[in-house]
């Protein structure tokens, strides 16, 4: 039995931009009638002019050039449980006020990930194939959003995890020894994962923990970090890996092991041990609008879409 699509806007992914900008007219010796240096930003909305075939533009006030992602998830469940799901990302584009006449807009999306099936509405383009992909939109009047870029990405929820965990657990009373060892799974070699987050919670939670050693093996100690829990957590604790794996082969990690011993004020029985991770499937780093008359560029800085994955399958108890 299908299950509903849901349609999801998360106002987090949004970036709103106010394109009021001091623009200097290059041409105003050539029209009197031109603004002045303070004028806002136009865009390239050309007219003819009867007498002297000259072209005018006619400016736009306030314009406000937005970006959002949009996910759609498409599941299907079988025996009452869940078998499979799709999700498709879309970035879309946004101007207000609606705009009157066609505009062209140059998009330059950073980073953009091959792993997963991508493809471009029809009112966007390639212009050139580089790594820094630029996309061509054309935003047809009276449209208030024009969708540039789509994602999908399918998945089977019994292997949705593309890392595989192994926890040792060594406990004696006060003291303690978790061993993690975290592999990748080789289904999911092709996914790029910026974070990988191991949280550990002592049982009971009441335990205060007094000391703690961590290891990481020496070539990895740049990418992960150790952190101790605050004041009101004081039985929880955590790694955070960035850049566990890679899309390019060099930079894969095969296994990642992280060791601590614990010593606390009370017998222990056990822990909690919860992965999570962030998956960039997007993986839009930057995006640049640019208006190609006048070369006015804004960069929507650390737009970055992910998706955090938890999995009640790495929970160990």
């Amino acid at each position: 039995m299908p299950g509903s699509p849901a349609l999801f806007s998360s106002d987090s992914t949004a970036f709103a931009l106010d394109w009021n900008k001091n623009t200097k007219d290059k041409d105003k010796d050539k029209d009197q009638d031109n603004k002045d240096d303070n004028s806002p930003f136009m865009l390239s909305e050309n007219t003819t002019d009867n007498n002297d075939n000259e072209s005018k533009i006619e400016p736009v006030t306030n314009l406000l050039v937005s970006a959002k992602i949009a996910d759609k998830l498409d599941y299907t469940i079988e025996n009452g449980q869940v078998a499979k799901f799709n999700i498709t990302s879309t970035l879309v584009i946004a101007v207000k006020p609606v705009p009157t006449k066609d505009i062209c807009f140059d998009v330059k999306i950073a980073s953009l990930q091959e792993s997963i099936a991508l493809s471009f509405s029809s009112f966007a383009h390639l212009k050139t194939p580089n790594v820094d992909e630029i996309v061509q939109i054309n935003y047809p009047a009276n449209k208030e959003e024009v969708p540039v870029l789509t994602c999908s990405w399918k998945v089977i929820p019994l292997s949705i995890c593309p890392v595989m965990i192994r926890i040792l657990k060594d406990i004696q009373s006060s003291r303690a020894l978790l061993h993690c060892k975290l592999k990748l799974n080789p289904k999911y070699a092709a996914f790029n994962i910026s974070t990988l987050t191991v949280e550990a919670k002592c049982i009971p939670d009441d335990a205060s923990l007094q000391t703690c050693i961590e290891r990481v093996p020496s070539q990895n100690d740049d990418l992960c970090q150790f952190f101790w829990p605050n004041d009101d957590q004081s039985h929880a604790f955590m790694w955070k890996i960035y850049k566990f794996v890679g899309t390019r082969k060099e930079n894969k990690l095969d296994q990642l092991d992280l060791k601590a011993n614990f010593e606390t004020t009370k017998p222990l029985t056990d822990f909690d041990v919860r992965c999570s991770f962030v998956i960039e499937d997007f993986a839009v780093s930057k995006m640049y609008l640019t208006e190609p008359q006048y070369k006015q560029s804004v960069t929507f800085q650390d737009f970055v879409h992910v998706r955090t994955v938890r999995s009640g399958d790495f929970v160990v108890r």
